[in-house]
């Protein structure tokens, strides 16, 4: 094992464990973001996202309590979390705001000299997403073109299960968690937005 990494592997050992298995994924999205030349507006809305799903994740893991995660407290989640399950799950959740920014492109084109292709690619470079994340990224688009908030909600509560113990029997209380923090954070999100381009955004 290279120096570097056992040091590494030494330092996060000594961190709890939202730095273990959640905050050192979504410090490595801000690095990629850092990395790239972009207006303000754009940087905003990539970083907001990362955090949206950092805090979310988070906090089903019981690992942070930034948001209040009440619905899902019975539910026992796996005390070693695959880094890819967690991944997946952060990517999830970020997917799911690009897939509801789709009804506000006029707001979220402004902030970019690109069409709305061009931007989904850079979306999907800035975060390294896979053939998985791609696929999942299109299950939500269509679960919301045809059951809106709510069909990409039961759609999460699904990844979701790979940071939990066992599958759980969706309740309203679960799908309505994930409907009332999507529709936060892309408002929060269009806000800024609104801040950089002085478009007037719809909120969602």
């Amino acid at each position: 094992m290279p120096v570097i990494t056992f040091l590494q592997d030494v330092f996060m050992a000594f961190k709890g464990p939202y730095e273990r298995h959640v905050g050192k994924h979504t410090v490595n999205f801000c690095k990629r973001i850092g990395r790239h030349k972009l207006s303000e507006g754009l940087r905003q809305t990539f970083t907001i996202s990362a955090v949206s799903a950092d805090e979310v994740v988070a906090a089903l893991m019981k690992v942070d309590n930034r948001r209040d995660a009440a619905a899902f407290s019975g539910i026992p989640v796996v005390k070693k979390p695959t880094p890819q399950n967690v991944k997946f799950a952060l990517k999830a959740y970020i997917s799911a705001l690009l897939v509801i920014f789709g009804t506000n492109k006029q707001q979220l084109l402004a902030i970019v000299d690109q069409n709305e292709q061009e931007f989904i690619d850079m979306w999907t470079d800035m975060y390294g997403y896979g053939q998985d994340d791609m696929k999942l990224f299109n299950e939500l688009l269509q679960s919301y073109q045809k059951n809106g908030i709510q069909g990409i909600s039961c759609i999460l509560c699904s990844v979701m299960e790979g940071i939990w113990e066992h599958k759980i029997d969706l309740q309203d209380q679960h799908i309505e968690f994930f409907a009332q923090n999507l529709t936060e954070d892309v408002n929060a999100i269009l806000s800024q937005i609104n801040k950089h381009t002085g478009i007037k955004n719809g909120m969602v």
